[in-house]
């Protein structure tokens, strides 16, 4: 569904030496600063037309676009922590794909900018899945517009990418209702390593089970340590597994580390776990 209701808006277009635009192009602008939706709701924006000496067009379209990237690790690099460069595209499932003209859309473009306003709404049905980027599975969801300009000019195409987040409110869900804290403890063996060196850490999570838009939170505790700690971090992979009839392949990536602690730090200090899931 589309629809546009606001009034086009032609601007002048100049580069920052005065100089008019260098060559037609496309650029969408959305209103919502986060790019992030739920299904259902309707994102509003503009796309910016930069022409070029004015130009006519044929079609002007805009749609959505949502797309799922399946890549598996080489047979010989199959194992986990492999490199994102030791991959294979194995399939492209698209989920969605919605591509209509844009209403009262001018014929004509004159030179320097004019803005087209826009509004769509995002399928709400069964296929639609999260934003998601990782090592095996990438979720892509898209606006694309093309502008068709007849046989003998360049067709401009212009993709621009926002996030889906499917919403969880009303629905009772098992993992927001973890509230259990999970302690966890690090030590060396019984007798210390080989150059006698010793430690023991501890710490508990707030949770294991996380809302990927809320903070995830703990803390952590350093008891003992007969040498400095230089650094603490907390590192956070993702895990994915790729099943093909009878036979799976899994493969573990990081995806950011956060430092908890710079430096060697007081010994029985209780040091806070915050990090923020990424995008």
């Amino acid at each position: 569904m589309l629809s546009s209701t606001e009034k086009l808006v032609p601007v002048a277009s100049t580069e920052s030496d005065g100089s008019t635009v260098a060559k037609s192009s496309l650029r969408v602008r959305l209103h919502r600063v986060d790019r992030t939706y739920k299904p259902g709701e309707i994102i509003e924006g503009e796309i910016l037309v930069f022409a070029k000496d004015g130009w006519r067009h044929q079609s002007f379209t805009v749609g959505l676009l949502g797309q799922m990237t399946l890549y598996a690790p080489k047979e010989e690099n199959s194992v986990l922590g492999f490199s994102y460069s030791m991959r294979e595209l194995q399939r492209e499932t698209v989920l969605y794909v919605e591509e209509t003209p844009l209403p009262q859309c001018p014929q004509y473009f004159p030179a320097g900018e004019t803005r087209v306003p826009f509004s769509l709404v995002i399928p709400d049905n069964h296929k639609m899945i999260e934003t998601h980027h990782g090592a095996n599975v990438n979720v892509v969801h898209e606006i694309r517009v093309t502008v068709d300009r007849g046989s003998f000019s360049r067709v401009l195409k212009s993709a621009y990418e926002f996030v889906v987040e499917n919403s969880v409110l009303g629905k009772q869900v098992d993992l927001l209702q973890d509230t259990t804290e999970h302690e966890f403890v690090l030590r060396s063996n019984p007798g210390g390593s080989q150059d006698g060196h010793t430690f023991r850490i501890k710490g508990k999570l707030h949770a294991l089970q996380a809302d990927i838009t809320r903070p995830f939170t703990g803390e952590i505790i350093v008891e003992e340590s007969t040498r400095p700690v230089h650094s603490i971090d907390i590192q956070l992979n993702t895990v994915e597994t790729i099943k093909s009839n009878s036979e799976s392949q899994t493969g573990k990536s990081v995806v950011q580390v956060t430092q908890i602690a710079d430096g060697d730090v007081c010994r029985g200090l209780v040091l806070p776990i915050y990090f923020i899931f990424p995008r």
